[in-house]
């Protein structure tokens, strides 16, 4: 399921989950994938997440000290979008530019 299918499984119905497709380059491989495979961008997040390896949902008084001890253990985390209160029309998982 992907990031989509995935973060719509642990998020309470009345939030929803804001992500920023600019917030992180997805690797060279993933544009390949999506041209020789012919995938559009929602496949790409919902059967290769992009690149992305793992998501965590902090609290937003907790993230410059999460971010640091990523850092602290090599890796290299990113803030790819937010929690939100969910409009009625709104989808558990929405892209933004």
């Amino acid at each position: 399921g992907g990031l989509v299918e995935n973060l719509s499984r642990i998020i309470p119905d009345d939030l929803c989950v804001a992500i920023r497709r600019k917030s992180w380059k997805p690797p060279e491989i993933f544009e390949w994938i999506a041209e020789v495979g012919k995938l559009d961008e929602q496949s790409m997040m919902r059967i290769f997440n992009n690149g992305v390896g793992m998501v965590a949902i902090v609290n937003s008084r907790d993230l410059d000290e999460t971010l640091r001890l990523l850092e602290q253990e090599g890796v290299s985390p990113f803030v790819m979008g937010e929690v939100e209160e969910r409009r009625s029309n709104s989808m558990p998982v929405n892209f933004t530019s």
